[in-house]
């Protein structure tokens, strides 16, 4: 990540601690998870074909996807719990 410089906004560098919390976040997170977040999320693949990619029901795809969504949002500042 780029120094931001000094004259940087508090914007930019939340911007940069929440990058960091979300790259953080997706490393520490199980394969599985990952994989069908990065599949669905990031290269907009429909459940189906997270599910045939993963070798796994559409189900199993969306429990793995929405885990690692749950995740994403408490990276990035959001609630923990949906209560």
């Amino acid at each position: 990540m780029p120094d931001p410089g000094p004259f940087a906004t508090a914007d930019v560098f939340e911007a940069i601690a929440i990058t960091k919390r979300v790259k953080a976040k997706l490393l520490a997170m199980p394969d599985d998870e990952r994989r069908a977040f990065e599949l669905l999320d990031v290269e907009g693949r429909s459940l189906r074909e997270v599910a045939e990619i993963m070798g796994t029901t559409m189900i199993g795809a969306n429990v793995f996807a929405t885990r690692a969504r749950w995740a994403m949002r408490i990276a990035i500042g959001g609630r923990e719990s949906r209560s």
